[in-house]
């Protein structure tokens, strides 16, 4: 089934995807449609999980939001642009991604500090920092994470873990204030300890800045607990959107049963919605 919503833009939401799709060539060479008319809004301040089987589509549809795969239909706008044309690297003023891999969630061979001035110089709102103002930002940011890593400005970011990756990763993210944050799985990569503490300051920081995000993962009790709305997916098409008391009600297990519910079956795949 594919859920009614209006074609035509809120007022500055903080993303608006209107009946995109995306079909691929198969094995086959049959067309596999990977997001098939997919509508949804995301307000602003609003923490939104996608979830869904393996294949189900939600890989491809961040993809687009991101721009590393531009949709064969429909439109998306983020904070009111229309970005639907543009590749990935002139969204960088307008949304941040996180990256599952630590590895590609910073540059390795640039320092946190140059990292951070990188960031800056890309975003709409403070493109010309002072040294100083940039370091009292970035020491603000890092310092919630506890890894000391405000005092390791000068390391370079490939001398890091991966937790204290993706700390800096989330921490230029909100640097950006760009107000739209794409997660793609990116606390999956990390051990349980710096998961959490990544997840915890990941949605402290979105909610103290009202910032908005789209985040891709198999965990549905991280989605359950740290997002606003939850959205699944399955076969190219959205099949729930959850939010307020009805999703608050819900646990792991009722979820899974709300989607076999929809679907008119057993999960598949049940390790990856777990």
């Amino acid at each position: 089934m594919t859920l009614a919503v209006s074609d035509t833009p809120s007022p500055e939401p903080a993303l608006h995807v209107a009946r995109c799709s995306k079909s691929f060539q198969g094995p086959g060479q049959e067309k596999v449609r990977a997001v098939d008319d997919v509508s949804f809004t995301v307000p602003a301040g609003q923490i939104v999980a996608l979830l869904g089987s393996n294949g189900a589509g939600k890989s491809t549809l961040l993809s687009m939001v991101a721009g590393g795969t531009l949709p064969d239909e429909g439109r998306i706008h983020v904070s009111g642009a229309d970005l639907t044309e543009l590749p990935s690297w002139k969204r960088v003023g307008h949304l941040r991604l996180v990256r599952q891999n630590p590895e590609y969630s910073v540059f390795p061979a640039l320092t946190i500090e140059e990292n951070f001035a990188l960031a800056a110089a890309s975003t709409r709102r403070r493109p010309k920092m002072r040294r100083a103002e940039l370091r009292e930002e970035a020491t603000k940011l890092l310092e919630p994470f506890g890894l000391n890593l405000e005092s390791r400005l000068s390391a370079l970011a490939g001398s890091l873990s991966g937790g204290q990756r993706q700390a800096v990763a989330v921490a230029i993210a909100m640097l950006a204030g760009t107000g739209l944050l794409l997660l793609d799985e990116h606390v999956a990569a990390l051990d349980p300890r710096s998961a959490r503490l990544v997840s915890d300051q990941t949605e402290q920081g979105l909610r103290a800045t009202g910032a908005s995000a789209l985040m891709v993962t198999h965990d549905m009790t991280h989605a359950l607990e740290r997002s606003d709305r939850i959205l699944m997916m399955h076969r190219g098409q959205l099949v729930l959107d959850i939010s307020g008391p009805d999703k608050d009600d819900l646990d792991a297990p009722a979820l899974i049963r709300r989607f076999e519910t929809e679907t008119g079956g057993r999960v598949s795949d049940r390790e990856l919605l777990s």
